[in-house]
């Protein structure tokens, strides 16, 4: 009879505790000993009963790392104005004041508010459509400023729904609401976004703008996507996109820090036909181009086309470009390039760039820089580890000099890396070292600093020529 009553009161505890089982899984117990004897006339151990406790699945599910973000609530603000605009047209039947839906824009301030105005955007579409019988959509200044306020409180998935041409919202999609998307995107740095857009843009049949291959473009070129903005850039002009001056400069300067100059000459084509005059990105970028095909006098040229082109306070901005032209783009387009490709690059630019100097005072262009000292710089180029790939079997550096045929091969220095300092010109970019993998690329081709662009009496070169130059 005592056994009976013990097993009375386990299944009465077993099913009190099955409802709450049945709803939350949870791997927590709690112990249950019953150490008396439940009126048997003999001892028995304490038995262990293994019951899931209520206050530790609530523990688990607000603290465990695995719950879903906390709900925010919609502010007191937009909640106020959504109850107005929803009871004017559930309860009053009438069209509420515009004041109040673009308050509500202005207001929202987290997700749940984007949540109401999406719902009240939708019941004011019926409305419009049962009582008023008007079928066009809310204006685009209205849809404009949704897609802002769904990017401002980052809620980028509603946002996207703005680019829907099929929606219950009553919103039309617009080149500017996937501007507003892109932005986002080119601060965030977030290509799949910039993805996610354009295949938006495609599927609604949004015309594409000037301002979206800038903005697209941006972001290939900060996030190192070459094939993307190849892509989008033969969809831009197949679409009959007239691009702009900055969109071709991105394009341009692209291609040339990669060393493509196939792609270089035929965005080049392209450029020259809808613009007879260089800006300081294309006009260095061919420069560019033909330091790459060992054509240093026609660099030269590009370069004094661009700065009897420019007006004068355009001047220090070329002495940037120029800079930047001889001692930092050389490492990247060397970087860019394979193995076996590295040595003979390094040396035609060690040889060609003295020469584009040259000839750019030849052509008119004072610099103020002194052949001698640039004859001097070096590209230094560690191939320690892959010295069969050069033929080197010595295990050091090897060194590009202008005139490597008459003088002996230098010999390794004692410190490591190597590092080439021009003598008496330090100051623009002192050591740069370049690492991928193991093979590094240490290079030095430096400008004084006391340097200036002084115009000569030489006749500007013109349109024609120039077209011929770069066709």
């Amino acid at each position: 009879m005592g056994f009976r009553r013990l097993l009375i009161e386990v299944s009465r505890h077993h099913s009190q505790c099955r409802q709450i089982r049945n709803i939350h899984s949870c791997s927590y117990h709690t112990s249950l000993k019953f150490g008396v004897n439940g009126g048997l006339n003999h001892p028995i151990k304490n038995t262990t009963f293994s019951i899931p406790t209520s206050s530790m699945m609530l523990s688990r599910a607000l603290y465990s790392s695995d719950a879903s973000t906390i709900e925010v609530n919609p502010t007191d603000a937009a909640k106020e104005l959504y109850d107005k605009l929803l009871k004017s047209v559930k309860e009053q039947r009438t069209a509420p004041p515009n004041n109040l839906l673009w308050s509500l824009i202005e207001k929202s301030s987290n997700r749940e508010d984007i949540k109401l105005l999406f719902n009240i955007l939708e019941n004011l579409r019926k409305f419009r459509l049962s009582n008023l019988r008007i079928f066009e959509n809310f204006n685009d200044n209205l849809c404009r400023e949704v897609s802002k306020a769904c990017v401002r409180v980052e809620a980028i998935d509603l946002g996207k729904k703005t680019l829907w041409k099929h929606n219950v919202y009553g919103l039309t999609p617009s080149v500017a609401s996937a501007h507003s998307l892109l932005l986002y995107a080119k601060e965030h740095k977030d290509v799949d976004l910039m993805v996610d857009v354009m295949k938006l843009l495609k599927a609604n049949d949004v015309p594409l703008q000037p301002g979206t291959a800038d903005i697209v473009f941006s972001i290939c070129y900060e996030t190192d996507s070459w094939e993307l903005m190849c892509k989008y850039a033969k969809r831009f002009v197949k679409a009959g996109v007239k691009l702009r001056r900055t969109s071709f400069d991105t394009w341009m300067t692209y291609a040339a820090k990669l060393g493509d100059i196939d792609n270089l000459w035929k965005i080049e084509k392209l450029r020259s036909g809808l613009m007879k005059t260089h800006t300081i990105g294309s006009g260095f970028s061919c420069a560019k181009g033909f330091l790459i095909e060992h054509k240093p006098e026609e660099a030269a040229v590009v370069i004094q086309a661009v700065t009897q082109t420019l007006p004068e306070a355009k001047r220090p901005d070329i002495m940037a470009e120029l800079e930047k032209m001889v001692s930092e783009w050389p490492l990247e387009v060397i970087k860019s390039r394979k193995d076996e490709d590295k040595m003979a690059l390094a040396g035609g630019l060690q040889a060609d760039i003295p020469v584009m100097i040259d000839s750019l005072l030849r052509l008119g262009v004072k610099t103020n820089e002194d052949e001698k000292d640039l004859e001097e710089d070096e590209i230094c180029i560690d191939n320690s580890n892959k010295d069969s790939e050069f033929g080197n079997n010595n295990g050091g550096s090897s060194s590009v000099r202008k005139d490597d045929t008459n003088k002996p091969p230098m010999e390794e220095p004692s410190y490591w890396p190597p590092t080439f300092y021009s003598p008496g010109n330090i100051g623009i970019n002192d050591g740069v070292n370049v690492h991928e993998d193991n093979f590094e690329v240490v290079a030095t081709i430096e400008i004084p600093q006391t340097k200036e662009i002084r115009m000569s009496n030489q006749p500007p070169m013109t349109a024609n020529n120039m077209t011929t130059l770069l066709t």
